[in-house]
């Protein structure tokens, strides 16, 4: 847990930082592939600017959240139209 942000969000969703068996910072690893970004809310906490860097450097290479329009939703109507809808 990170003290300067408490136990959970404004959400009420559990915060904490999550490390694999060899090391590795998960919530980390999420913001590097861009299935996420770190945000306090308005405040610092302990991992800020690691969240940052990593937030953006999947924004300048287009990753997950970050990719435009490879990801972006499409209507009802289209997807009835589309090949993959039954």
């Amino acid at each position: 847990m990170d003290p300067a942000q408490g136990e959970q969000d404004k959400y009420d969703r559990l915060l904490a930082y999550v490390w694999t068996a060899d090391g590795a910072l998960t919530n980390q690893s999420t913001v590097e592939h861009g299935h996420g970004q770190g945000t306090g809310y308005g405040k610092d906490y302990a991992m800020s600017s690691t969240f940052e860097a990593a937030s953006e450097q999947a924004k300048a290479e287009g990753l997950g959240l970050w990719a435009g329009q490879k990801y972006r939703r499409r209507s009802q109507s289209a997807l009835r139209r589309s090949s993959f809808s039954s």
